[in-house]
């Protein structure tokens, strides 16, 4: 269970699918080091990258179509919208 090897292990990424109704970018990184209360010049400690894609109608479709789920999804809350705006 314990060793004093390394073992490798694939690197982590992380997403965020974003469809708000706020104009937002195709895609986006949030960094948690911007939310950190630090002084300025100081090393940074943790850090942790997450890209934010815009699911919206239009936006990011090749993205989308890779899962029918998600292209499902995309397409209920397009639907939903435009009979809210009726």
């Amino acid at each position: 269970m314990y060793s004093e090897k390394r073992i490798m292990i694939p690197e982590p990424e992380f997403y965020i699918l974003y469809n708000g109704i706020k104009p937002f970018p195709e895609k986006s990184v949030y960094r948690l080091s911007d939310s950190f209360m630090r002084s300025p010049g100081s090393p940074i400690a943790l850090e942790l990258a997450v890209t934010v894609y815009n699911i919206n109608k239009g936006h990011n479709e090749e993205i989308v179509r890779r899962s029918e789920s998600l292209y499902g999804y995309v397409t209920l809350v397009t639907k939903v919208r435009e009979y809210e705006q009726k």
